[in-house]
């Protein structure tokens, strides 16, 4: 997919600079880039339990949820320039039920 983007960047022929793609592995709970380096993020996530669960676990996953996205959120912030942007795709669902099939959170998304 490179190859086609960086084609489309210079189609433009607008003076954009140098553009560098990295993508790092790694946990999102530690830092993956220096301070203000990033003009871009861009995240895919997907969040599900497999089985049934009673309320108090799914109540503990939300909790946890929270927790690690206000950390993720904080650290990313911390990497982005001023001027930065920050997308992310977050499947969710209509359900309460996290078991349940309903998969229309992703498509709506989408449209």
């Amino acid at each position: 997919m490179l190859p086609d983007f960086y084609e489309k960047v210079k189609k433009k022929g607008e003076n954009v600079g140098s553009c560098f793609v990295s993508a790092v592995p790694g946990s999102f709970y530690d830092r993956l880039f220096s301070d203000q380096s990033l003009h871009i993020v861009y995240s895919y996530s997907v969040h599900w339990l497999s089985q049934t669960r009673p309320p108090n676990v799914i109540q503990a996953y939300g909790k946890q949820f929270i927790t690690d996205f206000t950390e993720f959120l904080q650290l990313r912030s911390e990497e982005l320039v001023n001027s930065g942007r920050m997308v992310l795709t977050l499947v969710g669902s209509s359900e309460v039920d996290p078991t349940s099939d309903d998969g229309r959170g992703h498509l709506e998304l989408l449209a």
